[in-house]
């Protein structure tokens, strides 16, 4: 009897390095949560995939509305998200997210350069956009 957890799948079944893993319903304790998703970060910044890029992106999505985090763990994800995001608004939103989540983190200043270098980017491509 019981909930079975096999840590071979993520979300909709991303496979990963290491194993899969299932999270929804707070299956997996948070602090396996938090050591899966250092493992998949230390592998993306390694590796640089795309598309482990984009797993780690729906998997991080798909983990933050079963758990309680602290500041500096929505910070860390929100940091992840824009990192990984395809997409110039959604990394303008991720940012701003992690900048309000604590204002005053050591990450704090070089979150705020990345993201005013985010609206820079989207002011020029709506200044100038690109016919093709």
């Amino acid at each position: 009897m019981g909930i079975h957890c096999y840590e071979s799948e993520i979300g909709n079944n991303n496979i990963i390095v290491g194993g899969n893993y299932t999270v929804n319903q707070n299956i997996l304790p948070k602090e396996k949560i938090l050591n899966i998703f250092e493992n998949m970060c230390n592998y993306y910044y390694l590796k640089n995939l795309s598309t482990y890029k984009l797993r780690l992106h729906n998997f991080i999505l798909e983990t933050l509305p079963y758990y309680e985090w602290t500041p500096k763990e929505e910070q860390d994800f929100f940091i992840v998200l824009g990192d990984t995001s395809e997409f110039l608004d959604e990394q303008i939103s991720y940012y701003k997210a992690a900048i309000d989540v604590l204002p005053d983190s050591g990450d704090g200043k070089r979150l705020k350069w990345v993201y005013i270098k985010c609206k820079i980017i989207k002011f020029f491509r709506e200044l100038f956009p690109v016919n093709n």
